[in-house]
């Protein structure tokens, strides 16, 4: 994707849309000053407009934003631009210890201009946290039992080499919540990565990609070579349908999953914890 900058959703002829991912790499700090930071009192305006999928450097607040210090380290400003758009996916990092899956329903429409807060915005029902750190190591009064029980799925998604999770999430009702964070809060320790698989809608009909007009007047043969074209068609690509929440999503073909983490993974085994301190 190349360096995250400020982005933008795309537009096609005829009003057909497409998604692209909004992302942004401006950051609450304390202390502000570095690039792309700014401190609470300034604040930042997020404008996610109806993104599908949202990237971000820092976490909202009260969403894995959690640091050992029990502190909410996430943006309130960030958390009420996405509470408004509702995206599919909004993915980040910059609280390590934050790592996680978390799949969040959303409360009834959302009116006028107060900020929304995660104390009241999100719906306690069909809230769930999917997977976190102290689903998957042991904490200070874990029972024997439990701890056994963490070790075990810890190793499954060792042998796999990442974790992963595809909810079935209804269209601007539900949120899937990824922190990605790959590095530990401790000194030369990985946590594992995330493999998300969700369904995107697409349009109901054909894009129409704008191409470059054509020549009215042709030119001679002998001006132009013969293995370089003098008109470039505009390019039509197929979308399927949208799925509706309606419908059931096992009569439709599951998507391709995308599996590169598989392979490389395995690789990353030796590099993660199996033994974190205690949370």
């Amino acid at each position: 994707m190349g360096p995250l900058q400020q982005g933008s959703r795309a537009t096609c002829k005829h009003r057909q849309r497409y998604s692209v991912p909004r992302r942004s790499p401006y950051t609450s700090s304390i202390h502000g000053g570095g690039a792309f930071q700014y401190t609470p009192t300034e604040g930042h305006k997020f404008d996610l407009g109806g993104a599908d999928v949202v990237i971000t450097h820092s976490p909202p607040r009260g969403i894995l934003d959690r640091t050992d210090d029990k502190i909410l380290a996430g943006c309130p400003n960030l958390f009420d631009a996405v509470a408004r758009a509702r995206p599919r996916l909004h993915c980040f990092g910059h609280i390590h210890e934050g790592w996680g899956a978390k799949l969040v329903t959303w409360r009834g429409p959302t009116t006028g201009d107060e900020p929304l807060s995660h104390l009241t915005a999100i719906s306690g029902e069909n809230t769930a946290m999917i997977e976190s750190r102290r689903t998957l190591y042991p904490a200070k009064f874990d029972t024997e039992e439990s701890q056994a029980e963490k070790a075990d799925k810890l190793a499954t998604y060792m042998s796999k080499g990442f974790c992963e999770t595809a909810p079935h999430l209804k269209e601007r009702q539900q949120t899937l919540f990824v922190n990605a964070a790959i590095q530990d809060s401790g000194e030369g320790k990985f946590q594992l990565p995330w493999v998300v698989d969700i369904q995107l809608p697409a349009s109901t009909s054909a894009i129409t990609v704008d191409a470059p007009p054509v020549p009215t007047s042709q030119p001679k043969d002998s001006e132009v070579p013969q293995s370089i074209s003098t008109a470039t068609p505009s390019r039509t690509v197929s979308r399927k349908r949208p799925l509706s929440d309606a419908e059931d999503i096992d009569t439709f073909p599951k998507r391709p999953r995308t599996r590169l983490l598989q392979r490389c993974g395995p690789k990353l085994a030796p590099l993660l914890s199996l033994e974190p301190a205690c949370i």
